[in-house]
């Protein structure tokens, strides 16, 4: 139990729902969706694509998806793979000799790129799990980009992190540098292009994104930067339903989506901690040692 005669946070309490994400404003949208009688997959869908719009620097509609259901709590847990395939033309011996010598792909060019999953991942969740129409779980991040939103502090402080490679881009540059300038903290940021697409994609679906004038323009940019990718691979993109997988940690059952995703790691740290025992305070130094050595 919390002290009070110190700063802090008591216990937050709920008996019908419950929202935990990086960022207010999709905790927000997410809480009105369950209070307007949505479901936890329709509150998860809307939280996500706020995310979308609100926190551009680490989530996005060009990344990847993942996740983890259990109906109403209960067995059996479902798990989704919404992670973006490479290019069917993209060979080894391709992308080595677009890096001569090099170790590794240049994270900045197409061949870094793989095919956008997030969105058919959502899309694919929300048609088996949600409630509501796919448009009305869309409008809210919509409304947002059109609208505009408060740049949150944590959003600018990562946001600056990557100005230089943001400045090297003319199209990243004109979106996210207004001005050629970082946002400051509290700037409304609006997002028209990222608005017609959402509109695009409520209105159409998986279509709306994986085909179109939204797939050209993705298709035309990773072309021109080198690219292999093709429209067969964007309108052949389709998440794969897997069997979660889970391990045992003090009383508790954990569960991840297994490789490609990294959720397996996390199980081995627990199963490393628990076979090194319960260190005897919360803040000491053996229980650091032991949490790094995992």
């Amino acid at each position: 139990m919390r002290s009070f005669e110190l700063p802090g946070r008591s216990t937050v309490m709920a008996e019908k729902g419950a929202v935990a994400t990086s960022h207010p404003l999709a905790t927000s949208a997410a809480l009105q969706v369950l209070a307007e009688g949505g479901n936890a997959v329709d509150a998860a869908v809307t939280a996500c694509l706020v995310q979308c719009v609100v926190e551009p620097q680490s989530v996005g509609l060009g990344g990847d998806m993942f996740a983890l259901y259990a109906e109403g709590g209960k067995m059996p847990v479902y798990g989704l793979n919404g992670s973006g395939r490479a290019p069917a033309a993209a060979t080894l011996e391709q992308v080595s000799a677009a890096f001569p010598g090099a170790s590794k792909v240049d994270r900045q060019h197409p061949h870094a790129v793989t095919v956008p999953g997030a969105v058919d991942g959502l899309i694919t969740l929300h048609e088996r799990f949600g409630s509501w129409d796919l448009a009305r779980v869309i409008e809210p991040a919509r409304v947002y980009a059109e609208v505009g939103f408060p740049v949150h502090a944590r959003v600018r402080s990562d946001w600056g992190l990557e100005r230089d490679l943001l400045a090297n881009d003319p199209d990243a540059a004109a979106l996210l540098l207004p001005g050629g300038a970082l946002p400051s903290v509290g700037q409304r940021m609006v997002f028209p292009a990222l608005a017609r697409t959402l509109g695009e994609i409520a209105a159409k679906g998986r279509a709306g994104f994986y085909d179109g004038w939204v797939m050209d323009d993705m298709l035309a940019k990773l072309r021109a930067g080198g690219g292999l990718h093709s429209a067969e691979d964007f309108a052949g993109t389709r998440s794969t339903w897997v069997d979660p997988i889970s391990t045992a940690y003090r009383g508790h059952r954990l569960w991840e989506i297994p490789p490609n995703g990294q959720g397996l790691v996390a199980l081995e740290m627990l199963q490393i901690l628990d076979r090194l025992g319960t260190p005897g305070s919360v803040d000491g130094l053996d229980r650091y040692h032991q949490q790094i050595e995992a």
